[in-house]
C-alpha cells in the first residue's frame, strides 16, 4: 500500500511565512518597535586620508555580517592624492579606522573625533567642491595646508589632530590666507593656541 504524504511538512511552512508576515504587517500598523534594523558606521583612515562606511542588518540586536556601502568625499581625496598635496604612508602596515558616525536601530553611536575632519572636508555643509575649488585657486597655499592637515590627523594625539585640522580649514575659509607665508603664520597659531590648552 502507497505511503501517503505528510501535510505537516507542505503545511507548516507556509503557515509559518504567513504568520510572520501578519506579525510584522500588525507590528507596522500599531508601531510596534520591532527588534530589527538597519545599522551604519562611517570611519576613517589618517594612512590612507579615506572615509568608509559599512551597515549591516540587526536582529535582535545581534549584527548580522556588514557590507562595505561606500566612502565619503571620494571625488575630494582622489583630487588630493593625485596632485600630491597627501603625502603618501608607503611603507606602512598598520591602517587605522577612526570613528566618524554612526546609526544603529537601537541605540546612538552619536559623533567620534573624526567628524570634526568629516564636516570641515564637507565645507561645513556647502560640500567637498569647496575644497577642490579652492585648491585649484590657491595651489601654493594647498601645498602646504593639505600636508599640515594630514600630518596632524596622522601623528597627533587622536582627538587634538581632528580638532585642529578643523579649526585650520576653517580658518582657511574665514581668513582667506594671500600667501604660504600668513598660513604658515596660522598653522603655528592653532599649534600655539592649543598647546596652552
Amino acid at each position: 500500500m502507497p505511503r501517503r504524504p505528510s501535510t505537516f511538512s507542505g503545511v507548516f511552512l507556509p503557515s509559518c511565512v504567513v504568520g510572520v508576515g501578519l506579525f510584522l504587517l500588525v507590528a507596522l500598523l500599531l508601531e510596534i518597535p520591532l527588534p530589527l534594523g538597519w545599522a551604519t558606521r562611517t570611519e576613517f583612515s589618517p594612512e590612507l586620508f579615506q572615509f568608509r562606511t559599512t551597515g549591516w542588518f540587526v536582529v535582535f540586536e545581534a549584527p548580522l555580517p556588514s557590507v562595505q556601502l561606500g566612502s565619503r568625499f571620494d571625488k575630494l581625496t582622489r583630487f588630493l592624492n593625485d596632485r600630491g598635496y597627501i603625502p603618501s604612508v608607503e611603507g606602512t602596515t598598520e591602517v587605522r579606522w577612526h570613528f566618524v558616525q554612526g546609526q544603529h536601530p537601537f541605540y546612538n553611536y552619536g559623533r567620534g573625533p573624526a567628524a570634526w575632519l568629516d564636516r570641515a572636508l564637507d565645507g561645513w555643509g556647502q560640500g567637498e567642491e569647496v575644497w577642490i575649488t579652492w585648491s585649484q585657486e590657491h595651489p601654493r597655499l594647498a601645498r602646504v595646508l593639505w600636508p599640515q592637515v594630514a600630518r596632524w590627523v596622522r601623528n597627533a594625539a587622536y582627538c587634538d589632530g581632528y580638532y585642529k585640522s578643523h579649526l585650520l580649514l576653517w580658518s582657511v575659509l574665514d581668513q582667506s590666507p594671500q600667501d604660504p607665508e600668513e598660513l604658515r603664520a596660522l598653522i603655528r597659531q592653532i599649534e600655539q593656541e592649543e598647546a596652552e590648552e
